[in-house]
C-alpha cells in the first residue's frame, strides 16, 4: 500500500521454484539444481539447505514412506535426494544413468517426472504411505 519493501534476498543459484509454507511461515526458493534455501521475511535471514519440518509441508514434495524425496543434479550427475530424519543433509536415494539428459522435471504428491532431451519421459512412481 505504500509501496515498502518487505525483505530483499540474493540468491547463490538460480530459483526454479518458490513456495509459501502453508503455515506462513518462511518462503521456500528451490533452484534449479534442486537445493532448497527457506527465506525468512521477518528477520531477513537466508538459512541453506532443508529442514525435514518444511519440506514435508510443501504441496508438491512427494513423500516415500514419510520421507520426503525431489529432483537433483549437479554438473556431472543427476539424482533423486531425500532427507531422512536421522540426517542434517539430504541424501542420495536413486542415481539417473548419466547417459539419460534431463532437462525439466516436474513433482506431485507420489511422482516425480523426468522429461529426457530425446523427448522421453521418465515417471518416477511412489508408493502413497505417510508417517502416522
Amino acid at each position: 500500500m505504500n509501496h515498502t519493501i518487505i525483505a530483499t534476498f540474493t540468491l547463490s543459484d538460480w530459483i526454479h521454484k518458490l513456495t509459501f509454507l502453508p503455515d506462513k511461515s518462511p518462503l521456500m526458493a528451490q533452484t534449479y539444481t534442486g537445493s532448497f534455501q527457506s527465506l525468512n521475511l521477518i528477520n531477513n535471514c537466508i538459512t541453506d539447505g532443508p529442514t525435514l519440518e518444511h519440506l514435508i509441508q510443501l504441496p508438491d514434495i512427494p513423500l516415500w514412506h514419510g520421507v520426503p524425496i525431489w529432483y537433483c543434479w549437479d554438473d556431472a550427475q543427476h539424482y533423486v535426494a531425500a532427507l531422512f530424519p536421522q540426517h542434517q543433509t539430504p541424501v542420495p536415494v536413486l542415481w539417473i544413468p548419466s547417459d539419460i539428459s534431463v532437462m525439466p522435471c516436474a513433482q506431485g504428491s507420489s511422482m516425480i517426472a523426468l522429461g529426457c532431451k530425446d523427448g522421453r519421459i521418465i515417471l518416477l512412481r511412489l508408493p502413497t504411505s505417510h508417517l502416522g
